[in-house]
């Protein structure tokens, strides 16, 4: 499975259809008239801006799990991105539309975080658009801040949680 994420032609394609369809559901949204707030995306990073396969197929070679060795991964911040992302985060800017990068990496590896998102020249990569993990894992009421200053057009992410508390206790 780890070397499918790195190498298949399908995963690739997968990536692109997902950011296509995410911009076509923007593009659907900005139609939207009646929307007065300034409009904001919110996306997840791990697995969804940032792949972290390498990491994961470590993980395997030497049979053991997360988080050994993370702190170290982060910090080489060499993670790539994902295929599509970058062209939908420049139609979402140049639609004025604000991008928030919302992870639950911990708030020691902002630095790093921002170094590997920025190694990719990926618009609005710069800490008031970096939120990370507070106290609590949950990304509810992170995602309840960046609302009351914004209508969010989409939630993008590759696990339930990344888009609402109530699958958090299932």
């Amino acid at each position: 499975a780890s070397l499918y994420q790195q190498v298949s032609a399908e995963k690739y394609a997968l990536e692109y259809q997902a950011y296509n369809l995410a911009q076509m559901a923007l593009k659907n949204d900005l139609a939207d008239e009646s929307i007065s707030q300034k409009r904001a995306v919110i996306l997840d990073i791990d697995e969804t801006v940032l792949d972290n396969s390498p990491y994961e197929s470590m993980l395997v070679l030497q049979d053991t799990t997360y988080p050994y060795k993370w702190a170290e991964w982060l910090n080489k911040a060499d993670a790539r991105l994902l295929a599509g992302v970058k062209d939908f985060l420049q139609y979402s800017v140049t639609n004025n539309v604000e991008i928030f990068y919302l992870t639950n990496r911990k708030e020691k590896f902002r630095n790093v975080t921002l170094a590997n998102l920025q190694k990719h020249q990926i618009p609005q990569a710069e800490n008031e658009h970096l939120i990370m993990r507070t106290k609590a894992s949950s990304k509810e009421k992170r995602r309840n801040k960046i609302k009351e200053d914004f209508h969010i057009s989409l939630l993008i992410g590759d696990n339930l949680n990344d888009f609402s508390k109530i699958f958090e206790e299932k």
